[in-house]
């Protein structure tokens, strides 16, 4: 039984894992947005909003290596390959909504961790953290942007 639970929480905690290292913010490191240099404070929150995913997933992977569970970052949604070459005005309300639906699926990984307290407390920290980038994505809106910060 304990093999089960153990199981479970890897692919929780992988699952946690995918939600940072594939995140739309993630992407966009890759295939960035055109921006113009009036949306500074629009690229400063993206990239605060990246390496906090950053240092979370790779706290994460760690606490997986330590238990000796595999590790699968998984793949960026398909949705995204078509985000190439398009405005950080255009894709900032994609951002708000992605990490809306990251929030509710943490939501349903930190239910499935009653086992691991400290998977759990991993996990209460992403959504911690989720929320707060909630708010800074919130705080500055594509009207905003389109208007030159």
């Amino acid at each position: 039984m304990q093999t089960i639970a153990k199981s479970s929480t890897a692919a929780i905690m992988n699952r946690l894992l995918a939600l940072h290292q594939r995140s739309l913010p993630m992407f966009l490191t890759y295939a960035a947005p055109w921006t113009s240099n009036h949306d500074l404070k629009a690229v400063q929150t993206l990239r605060y909003l990246v390496e906090d995913q950053k240092r979370l997933a790779a706290r994460m992977a760690d606490y997986m290596l330590e238990r000796r569970w595999r590790i699968d970052n998984g793949e960026f949604p398909l949705e995204f390959t078509g985000l190439h070459d398009v405005s950080l005005e255009y894709l900032w309300q994609k951002l708000i909504d992605a990490e809306k639906s990251d929030i509710a699926a943490i939501q349903q990984c930190i239910a499935g961790l009653a086992s691991d307290p400290f998977a759990r407390a991993l996990a209460e920290e992403a959504l911690g953290s989720a929320r707060g980038h909630l708010e800074s994505l919130e705080e500055i809106s594509p009207e905003t942007i389109a208007k030159k910060l």
